[in-house]
């Protein structure tokens, strides 16, 4: 009687699902009698499985599927089980097998069991094949259910998203169960249509089992499609949930978001508030403080960081961005040294070898520069880059030679001859060879960016060498499709040959119109184009747009060199226009800001001249001799002193500018 004692006690135990006593119970029912032994080794089994201990189960069942007698279908049927759990699907397929031989016909249940160990061992085929017959086989609802649930499961899982969706619509029309609804926004998401995802699972944040999980694909949803002020609002929603990964996962959410947005501020104050120093949040902060300029509170940060990361290189590398912004070139190069020995990733550490070329061109080690500029190899994204600032070094030390050769090294590298070309070029210019040079930048191809590049130095050449037409006929053909990075630079060139040409209205109207047409985001109109736009309107004698241009110069350009040009422009349209007071004022002010004295011989010379439009005589031998006295044996004297013999004569205006 004992044994059926301990019998009893482990199904006790069993019910209430403490499998340790009840498999305690078992074993002592087994000690006492072999009456029981085959149902006591299931139960046992059956215990260690629901309790997770999967490999003493698996000696059970094993046991009972060897052997022939009560239980042994069972046995079969767990170790196969058992096998998929273990993550041995080709074991388990081998145990399906053997129990198929057994029963003959299956369930639908397992039948949905065998596809998805098929599946996984990788007879996929098969496991369609099993799942699409059974269909067509049972009539019952429920076995259709089950049999199509698993088969939408698998065509999900094989990236079938549109087979995998019709199944679940199929599903939602039998059952309208809102877990199908769930599924479609998941693979909806994956397939990153976020537009559909967001309007499924708006439709299911207030379902009582998939809401949190819904609410949280939805505040993604609008974080990946860039909306983050919606995305802040819906992962608010779970700051309060009882699911801690969701809730941590929603405040990274909120923080990201308004760091995307540039409100970083925000960001800092939303982490302080929550006082979530996570590793995810701390990195946030470093980014933050780094976007910010706040180079030595980022530095603390990554210190944090430091202290539990796995990712140690990504963060000494930033840290030595942070020092190398803090002028601190010893500690920069002490952590992008770290960075690069402890990178695993290759793109990481090809940055590091950058960054530290870098650090030693700023300390002038143009030598130990280059050594590091040549650790880049040829597949790294930096390989071009690298091998351009190579090049800049070389010219520095006019080792054209050398130069030549790399070019040829890179020539055949995918995609980088039109680099070649241009720079090529750019060679022969500073050997002054510009046949060459012009002959080298028409190779580059129409369909390269450095085709625009090309044709801007080719310009420049052209006109530097008088051939003003043609360099207008290069550029006209193709300036209303020149990308805005290189709009500015493009018009100016265009603007000085036409300028040159004495072609001024078509200076005008070109600049004029792309004025008219831009939008607020793209190029403003540069010092030098605005001072030829000035000098074409002059030389057109409209007045009012000289000046403006002009005065827009002087009074808006932070470089003083183009003040200074500004100002004797003034002068000379004021000039021109007889306004002879206001002349003096514009080229006194000229005179007063040229520090090169370039302008400055040129102001008082004008100004003394409109002193002798004006009568003042007196006033213009003052100002002739002061252009005798501070350019003594000039050629600025020379004419000052020849004017003073001849004050009542007025002067030729152009003399000055020959000079």
């Amino acid at each position: 009687m004992d044994d059926e004692l301990y019998l009893v006690k482990g199904e006790v135990f069993y019910n209430l699902k403490s499998y340790k006593e009840a498999i305690a119970a078992y074993e002592k029912c087994l000690e006492k009698s072999r009456k029981y032994d085959r149902y006591c080794k299931y139960s046992i089994g059956y215990s260690y499985m629901e309790s997770g201990v999967y490999i003493k189960a698996l000696k059970y069942f094993k046991e009972l599927a060897d052997n022939v007698g009560d239980y042994q279908q069972k046995g079969i049927l767990n170790t196969a089980r058992l096998y998929n759990k273990l993550v041995q699907p080709g074991e388990a397929v081998n145990y399906y097998k053997k129990y198929i031989e057994k029963v003959g016909e299956l369930t639908p249940d397992i039948i949905a069991e065998y596809s998805d160990v098929l599946f996984l061992s990788g007879d996929k085929n098969e496991a369609f094949k099993r799942l699409e017959e059974a269909q067509n086989e049972y009539n019952d609802t429920q076995e259709i259910i089950v049999l199509t649930e698993k088969l939408a499961d698998l065509r999900r899982k094989n990236d079938e998203d549109d087979l995998a969706l019709s199944l679940y619509d199929k599903l939602i029309s039998l059952t309208k169960n809102h877990q199908y609804e769930y599924f479609k926004g998941i693979i909806s998401f994956n397939k990153s249509d976020y537009d559909k995802a967001i309007d499924i699972f708006s439709k299911l944040t207030e379902n009582d089992k998939f809401g949190i999980e819904s609410t949280f694909y939805l505040g993604q949803s609008y974080y990946l499609k860039l909306q983050f002020d919606k995305a802040i609002e819906v992962f608010s929603k779970l700051l309060d949930a009882d699911d801690h990964k969701i809730k941590d996962k929603s405040f990274f959410f909120i923080a990201a978001s308004y760091y995307q947005k540039k409100d970083y501020d925000k960001v800092l104050d939303f982490i302080k508030d929550n006082k979530l120093l996570s590793e995810d949040f701390l990195e946030i902060k470093r980014d933050v403080l780094i976007v910010q300029g706040k180079y030595e509170k980022a530095i603390d940060v990554i210190r944090e960081i430091l202290k539990t990361t796995s990712n140690q290189a990504k963060n000494y590398f930033l840290a030595g961005q942070c020092y190398y912004n803090l002028s601190n070139c010893e500690r920069a190069l002490a952590n992008f040294e770290v960075a690069w020995k402890k990178a695993v990733n290759k793109k990481l550490k090809y940055s590091a070898f950058f960054e530290i070329a870098g650090v030693y061109m700023i300390q002038g080690q143009q030598d130990k520069a280059l050594e590091y500029y040549k650790k880049i190899p040829e597949d790294s994204e930096l390989y071009l880059e690298a091998m351009n600032k190579t090049v800049d070094i070389m010219r520095s030390k006019e080792n054209y030679d050398e130069i030549f050769e790399l070019l040829q090294k890179i020539e055949n590298i995918k995609g980088e001859k039109d680099y070649v070309n241009y720079t090529r070029g750019e060679i022969y210019i500073s050997m002054n060879e510009v046949d060459k040079a012009l002959k080298t930048l028409d190779m580059v191809s129409q369909s390269s960016i450095y085709n625009w590049k090309s044709m801007i130095l080719r310009a420049r050449l052209l006109i530097g060498s008088g051939k003003n037409k043609e360099a207008v006929s290069l550029l006209k053909k193709d300036i209303d499709k020149v990308p805005n990075d290189f709009k500015e630079e493009f018009i100016l060139e265009f603007a000085k040959a036409a300028y040159n040409l004495k072609e001024y209205d078509t200076v005008i109207d070109y600049i004029e119109k792309m004025l008219s047409n831009k939008k607020d985001d793209q190029f403003k109109l540069s010092d030098e184009i605005r001072m030829v736009l000035a000098q074409a309107y002059l030389e057109n004698k409209n007045f009012s747009q000289a000046e403006a241009n002009a005065i827009f110069v002087a009074e808006e350009s932070n470089d003083l060199n183009f003040q200074v040009k500004a100002q004797f422009l003034l002068g000379n349209i004021y000039f021109t226009f007889k306004n002879y007071k206001q002349a003096v004022l514009e080229y006194l002010k000229c005179a007063l800001l040229d520090d090169s004295k370039e302008y400055a011989p040129k102001a008082y010379l004008r100004t003394a001249e409109c002193y002798q439009y004006l009568k003042r005589y007196d006033d213009s031998v003052k100002t002739y001799n002061k252009v005798i006295l501070q350019y003594p044996d000039s050629k600025y004297s020379e004419l000052a002193k020849k004017r003073i013999e001849n004050m009542e004569d007025l002067p030729e205006y152009d003399e000055v500018d020959k000079l």
